[in-house]
């Protein structure tokens, strides 16, 4: 008895530890696509902002996250509506940083 009592409370008490940890990044849908891409020059989150601003406006970008402080931006867009070399330019063109397309691991 006293056994499957100290199994409950640690079931329960890894509960919320679990709840957090899939809060994480969620499975992309089929047909899209995230990415991170390298960008450099931003210092704050009106940097972050104006990448943000740019690249959604882009048909086919679903979301679009800045992180100044890794100096990367992660995009969630449609595979088959655009792709990263637009996103970079985009980022290139119509702000003051500097992106780059991630580069591809070979295996």
């Amino acid at each position: 008895m006293r056994k499957a009592a100290l199994i409950c409370v640690a079931v329960l008490l890894s509960a919320p530890l679990v709840a957090v940890a899939s809060q994480g990044q969620a499975a992309v849908p089929a047909g899209q696509a995230r990415v991170e891409i390298p960008i450099t020059g931003m210092t704050c989150g009106d940097c972050c902002t104006k990448v943000e601003t740019a690249v959604k406006t882009l048909a086919g970008v679903v979301d679009a996250k800045a992180d100044y402080k890794k100096g990367v931006a992660t995009i969630t867009y449609k595979e088959d509506q655009i792709g990263v070399e637009k996103i970079v330019a985009t980022i290139n063109e119509k702000t003051s940083f500097k992106a780059k397309a991630p580069e591809t691991k070979k295996t």
